[in-house]
Formats: structure tokens, C-alpha cells, sequence
């Protein structure tokens, strides 16, 4: 099933790095992302039977560069 997830982003400072979030989310059931330098946000689309919301901030605190945390959790 589909669901949304809103993620706040920290440590984002510039166009490029919302395009390097944007490539960490993606992976295994993700739909979509977008990627807010302005208000650091992010918003995904994932398939609840594929991946969950814990699986997703993963993606992007691997990085080590980023931190992401749900805002509606």
C-alpha cells in the first residue's frame, strides 16, 4: 500500500545537496521524493510492503553528511 512520509533534512545547505538527498532516496520501494532546500524537508512515497518510514531515514543518515527525522510520526 502506498503511504507518504514527511521527513525534516539537516544539513542541507545548497542546490546540490537536494539533488544528493534526492539520489538517497532512492532504492527499494521508493515511489517518489521531493526535496525542499527551504524549509529542509522532504516528502516520500514508499510502498508500505516493501520498505518502511525507519528503512527510508536510513537511506539518508548513511550518508553521514545528512540527518533526516519523520515530522509526522
Amino acid at each position: 500500500m502506498e503511504k507518504k512520509i514527511e521527513l525534516q533534512i539537516e544539513g542541507m545547505s545548497c542546490g546540490h545537496c537536494v539533488h544528493a538527498v534526492n539520489r538517497l532516496l532512492t532504492g527499494e520501494g521508493v515511489i517518489s521524493s521531493q526535496v525542499v532546500l527551504e524549509s529542509q524537508t522532504a516528502t516520500v512515497v514508499f510502498d508500505d510492503e516493501k520498505t518502511d518510514s525507519e528503512r527510508i531515514m536510513e537511506m539518508v543518515n548513511h550518508s553521514g553528511m545528512y540527518h533526516a527525522k519523520g515530522l509526522n510520526q
